[in-house]
């Protein structure tokens, strides 16, 4: 029976989410820049292709705007389609619009000056 270091796999977690919005930003400007050109557009590097797809297990990124390939059960490779890729979700975190922009708003009316 293995055990889990929760604060080990939350530390890991909150180093990842740092890399969320730009992530997103770089799906988000590929489907402006190449929105004349051929689609899919293959997602080469290894750490970009994972941390794409744990934004679909997050629920930012919607699973339709993305081809994935296995190989034996194994990720072979990670395809956007071109489609739009954020989620609702996704969108407002994108924006700044999640708990901790709700946060400051609450923080920057309760101490104004």
């Amino acid at each position: 029976m293995s055990t889990v270091d929760y604060k080990h796999e939350m530390k890991k977690l909150k180093k990842n989410r740092k890399r969320y919005r730009p992530a997103l930003a770089r799906l988000m400007a590929l489907r402006d820049e190449r929105a004349g050109t051929a689609f899919p557009f293959l997602i080469e590097d290894v750490g970009e292709m994972l941390l794409v797809l744990e934004l679909v297990d997050v629920g930012y990124v919607d699973p339709e705007s993305l081809i994935v390939r296995k190989r034996f059960g194994d990720i072979a490779s990670v395809h956007y389609t071109g489609a739009f890729p954020l989620t609702e979700a996704g969108f407002r975190f994108y924006r700044g619009e999640g708990t901790a922009a709700r946060l400051r708003s609450l923080i920057g009316y309760f101490f104004r000056k």
